[in-house]
């Protein structure tokens, strides 16, 4: 799972949907909900991810 080094060394996991050609930058998604992560997003964004890139941070 791809992920990003803050400046204090902590790593944060995320997913990412969508075409990889999209010519806009990536929409970052948050979960709506405490024990919501990356997961269960396709079921709550629907299909934006057919024509957008969307980055979906974990929650574990």
């Amino acid at each position: 799972m791809p992920h990003f080094r803050t400046y204090d060394e902590a790593e944060l996991h995320y997913r990412v949907l969508g075409p990889a050609d999209s010519p806009l930058p990536p929409l970052v998604c948050l979960a709506g909900g405490p024990g919501r992560d990356a997961a269960s997003a396709p079921l709550a964004y629907g299909r934006w991810d057919e024509q957008l890139r969307l980055a979906l941070p974990c929650a574990k």
